[in-house]
Order: C-alpha cells, then structure tokens, then sequence
C-alpha cells in the first residue's frame, strides 16, 4: 500500500508524538527496527533497541516537555527529510529552548518501522542548560 503524503506527515506526527511522551522504551520499539541504528548529531553511532533506548531514556529523564513542530518534509523512495524545530524545557528550569533540525528517516513509504535514524543539529543550548542545572543542584 503506498502512502500519500498526507499519511506520511500523519505517520510522522505520530513519531515525535511518541518521542514527546519521554517513554524511550515506548518510543523505540514502536517506531525502531529491532536493529536500527541511530546518528545523532556529532555522537557515535547507536545500534539496536536496548542502546536506543538508554541512549533516550537518558535524554528524556532530563526532561520535562520536548515538541516538534515540522516545518517540511521530502519523501525519496527509500527515506524521508525533515526539517523540523524541536522545543524543550529542562526538569527545574521555565525557559523553552528551541533548535532547529534536520532528520532522515530511513524506510519506505510503506515501512511503519525505520532502519536508521540521522538528526543534523545542534544541542549544545540543551546540553549546556541540562549541565548548568544538574550542576546548580
């Protein structure tokens, strides 16, 4: 069954709504191949469900709110691009940090579950607030 865009831009709303619900374990298994790999940023390469999720779990134990807010997407035959701005707000702080990125999807249209995962940007605003307040604490 090949998709429309509209399912697409559905499937990927349903993505990071999964990812904004900070359940690494949920997020993971529902929308990762058992053996998918992930390229985050300047990070090492990340391979298999129980890396990914510690990998994320980490990240979401720091945090209380993270929102994607797609601003567009491709679809190629065998990815998708995603230029999105990400939001978030760090457990203990009122601020709401925004960074903006690109992600590749690697699956078809027709695939539910994606076999790697690469995000292009920057998260030294959330890793710089992350560390100012574990360190004031």
């Amino acid at each position: 069954m090949c998709q429309s865009k509209e399912d697409i831009l559905l499937w990927l709303k349903e993505f990071h709504e999964a990812s904004a619900s900070l359940n690494a374990e949920y997020f993971i298994k529902k929308f990762f191949n058992d053996d998918a790999i992930l390229q985050f940023a300047n990070n090492s390469i990340i391979k298999g469900h129980e890396n990914l999720i510690k990998n994320f779990q980490k990240q979401f134990d720091s945090l209380d709110m993270m929102h994607h807010e797609i601003e567009h997407f491709d679809i190629l035959p065998d990815r998708i691009h995603q230029y999105a701005k990400i939001l978030y707000k760090v457990k203990g702080d009122t601020e709401i940090i925004s960074i903006p990125g690109l992600a590749v999807f690697h699956k078809t249209k027709d695939e539910q579950k994606i076999k790697r995962f690469d995000v292009f940007c920057d998260p030294s605003p959330l890793t710089d607030k992350i560390q100012a307040i574990h360190s004031a604490q």
